[in-house]
């Protein structure tokens, strides 16, 4: 009943017209060349945690990656099915990614601007472990809290997660994790790209 009634919320945002940001092609640009250092330029498969209406999907599908695209909502994932016919998409709870089985093992996968919404991150990490192959990049895209500002509702800092303690999650459960990129929306908000490498 409650993951019905959180489903029911996300359908119920996207049916309104919901939009996020697609992923800047510049930074996408980057972002790619760097994966492909990472992981030897072998880039196969992409699966895109939270997907939404599937505006990454399209950049990555665009660029002749495989994409498969998980997200709870069953209309935001009609919407990507019509945006990305090829793609391939499941109506999935990612608080429940380890109940989802995948044919192949990928090189690359991206959470953007959804991680904040997982109750168990640490449950949720590792097994995004279990899914990649060796020296594969987990791209995990959030806004973040720091303990020394004063965020105001504004702020949004209920759509952020704790800085220290996600950076630490990650050097917990991957080899290697590396700051990509920083960005600064508004006064206060940190939205940092983090590279986990298996």
């Amino acid at each position: 009943m409650q993951v019905e009634n959180k489903s029911k919320k996300w359908d119920k945002l996207y049916a309104g017209g919901t939009k996020y940001r697609q992923l800047n092609k510049i930074f996408l640009d980057r972002l790619i060349n760097k994966v492909e250092k990472i992981i030897g330029s072998r880039i196969k498969i992409v699966i895109d945690l939270g997907c939404g209406t599937g505006d990454a999907i399209d950049q990555f599908e665009k660029r002749g990656y495989e994409v498969i695209g998980v997200d709870f909502s069953s209309i935001a994932i009609a919407k990507a099915k019509e945006k990305n016919p090829k793609a391939q998409f499941i109506e999935h709870d990612l608080n429940l990614l380890n109940k989802l089985y995948f044919k192949k093992r990928v090189d690359l996968i991206i959470c953007k601007l959804t991680i904040v919404f997982i109750k168990d991150k640490e449950k949720l990490l590792k097994r995004v472990r279990m899914l990649m192959n060796k020296n594969s990049v987990f791209c995990l895209i959030t806004p973040v809290l720091h303990p020394d500002i004063d965020y105001s509702a504004e702020d949004k800092p209920g759509v952020a997660v704790d800085y220290k303690e996600i950076k630490e999650l990650l050097n917990k459960i991957f080899r290697k994790v590396i700051e990509f990129h920083d960005e600064f929306v508004g006064e206060k908000m940190h939205i940092v790209t983090f590279l986990a490498i298996k």
